[in-house]
């Protein structure tokens, strides 16, 4: 084939796998932001540093506040905020 002697060629590539998060460092964070922040900023600010979703941080954060810091976190499950 005249096209192939020529080098050239094409590659389709898949896209890499999306990073899995690691929500037990985005709560940390969450936690040391919400001691000085109200939970909108603690929460975005969160997401920027973590690459966690802001919603998720957000609904978690309203948790917290509603139940105190020390009754909201189930570690049982550390992928679920």
């Amino acid at each position: 084939d005249t096209q192939h002697s020529k080098g050239e060629f094409v590659f389709a590539l898949a896209p890499a796998p999306a990073a899995e998060h690691d929500h037990g460092e985005a709560m940390r964070v969450l936690d040391l932001l919400l001691e000085e922040l109200p939970v909108k900023s603690a929460s975005r600010i969160a997401a920027t540093l973590t690459g966690t979703s802001k919603k998720i941080l957000y609904d978690w954060a309203l948790q917290r506040k509603r139940l105190g810091s020390t009754e909201a976190r189930d570690d049982s499950h550390p992928g679920q905020p």
